[in-house]
């Protein structure tokens, strides 16, 4: 059964790919079939959509969506009607996630009644690396708890 859709669109990031690829799938020791990886190439000129072909013969989980461009809304919007997963993660193909991400969204989603999972993240800029912590005990609250928490008055 697939619990988790990780949704990535796709455009002019030949560059990057790989890496993303790479970064989703370390240490994965979760069985393939509770997560699918949908790419959504949206029209992009480079060699993106053959670097995913390829990954694709490594994994069976990957799903490559082509479509014509409709920008990274649209891709994302494209992504979500092909997922069956009860959980969506977007990541960008710039991005990288940190090993064993998988391993650890997997069992919580599994076992929890979870409305939305934060983490952990990480921006590198001009030399600097910025973090928003979120995975902590202490963080784990009810949907309701967080609504409660963040409303406007």
């Amino acid at each position: 059964m697939v619990i988790l859709s990780i949704i990535l669109p796709v455009y002019n990031v030949e560059q990057y790919i790989q890496r993303c690829i790479n970064s989703i799938y370390t240490g994965v020791t979760v069985n393939l079939d509770n997560f699918e990886v949908i790419f959504v190439n949206d029209a992009s000129p480079d060699k993106s959509r053959e670097i995913i072909e390829n990954a694709q013969m490594y994994y069976r989980n990957i799903i490559l969506i082509n479509q014509e461009n409709r920008k990274a809304g649209g891709a994302r919007n494209t992504g979500i009607r092909a997922a069956s997963g009860k959980y969506i993660l977007f990541v960008d193909p710039d991005d990288t996630l940190e090993p064993n991400v998988v391993n650890h969204f997997i069992p919580i989603l599994e076992n929890e009644e979870v409305d939305v999972l934060m983490c952990d993240n990480n921006v590198h800029l001009q030399g600097r690396i910025y973090t928003d912590r979120y995975n902590n005990p202490e963080n784990i609250i009810s949907g309701m708890e967080h609504f409660l928490r963040n409303r406007v008055t």
